[in-house]
């Protein structure tokens, strides 16, 4: 359990202190996770920007994908 919560704790120091992440991790680690969070969040507004566009066919789209999720689990 002391191991867990030390953890924790080392890794909100990281997000938190730019020192304790140059620590840890090598150079260019942290350098890809930011340039893929990027990515991602580039991708997710991509994503709203359709939906926003296309508000009747997302629904659509939701509603179908809820029911073939449901008649593949039975």
């Amino acid at each position: 359990m002391s191991a867990g919560a030390l953890l924790i704790l080392i890794g909100a120091l990281a997000m938190i202190d730019d020192r304790v992440r140059d620590h840890l991790a090598p150079a260019g680690a942290w350098n890809r996770v930011a340039s893929q969070r990027r990515q991602v969040v580039m991708a997710g507004g991509t994503v709203y920007d359709v939906i926003a566009d296309h508000d009747k066919l997302a629904i659509f789209v939701l509603a179908a994908s809820v029911l073939v999720v449901c008649m593949l689990r039975t």
